[in-house]
């Protein structure tokens, strides 16, 4: 009896070592970040994986270098801070970035902000719909454009440059008041530079 059991007992070990094991899944993480390669490049080795909130915060706090953050998912945010003192990359990466509550991004920092995308298909985005903010409000601070789309579905600016800073722009800023925005840069004295059209 006891043999029966014992090999029962193994049977039953054998079948479920062969059943496929699930794996579980990676976490899925909003952005990955880590310091650029000397001219800006995008980093070999990344060194942290986590919110976009949490990267823009590493950014924030660097110290040497240029912190190159990258999405990995579309991000609805409730609006994120840059007051960083050294340059900062954001690469959407074929992503959304989205706000509908506040400035998608509010730049107040010394360090110069580049918002690029590295993906084949050029479909990243910095959006935002409410009622009463801008996409991208600017402080004194300096922005560059180099790729991605920028636009604002609401009543705010693509793009608000409300001190005296700059921005460059070699990608596709979309809103209907475009004319406006550069009749406010123009008044308040600040510098922009527009290397290509609006897309239609």
């Amino acid at each position: 009896m006891k043999l029966r059991y014992s090999s029962l007992l193994l049977a039953l070990c054998m079948a479920f070592y062969l059943l496929p094991i699930t794996a579980t899944a990676e976490p899925s993480f909003q952005a990955r970040w880590s310091n650029a390669g000397e001219e800006g490049e995008i980093p070999v080795n990344w060194t942290s994986s986590g919110s976009l909130a949490d990267a823009v915060n590493a950014a924030n706090n660097s110290i040497t270098g240029i912190m190159y953050i990258q999405l990995l998912s579309d991000v609805n945010t409730a609006g994120l801070t840059f007051t960083a003192s050294n340059a900062s990359i954001l690469d959407l990466n074929g992503r959304t970035l989205s706000c509908d509550s506040d400035n998608t991004v509010l730049h107040e920092g010394s360090g110069k902000l580049t918002i690029t995308d590295s993906s084949s298909e050029k479909k990243g985005k910095v959006t935002n719909q409410s009622t009463d903010s801008d996409t991208i409000f600017l402080y004194g601070s300096s922005l560059v454009i180099e790729g991605g789309t920028v636009e604002n579905t609401g009543v705010g600016f693509a793009i608000n440059n409300c001190s005296f800073g700059s921005v460059e722009i070699t990608g596709d800023i979309s809103n209907p008041l475009f004319p406006a925005l550069l009749a406010l840069v123009a008044l308040c004295g600040m510098v922009i530079t527009v290397r290509t059209k609006k897309r239609a």
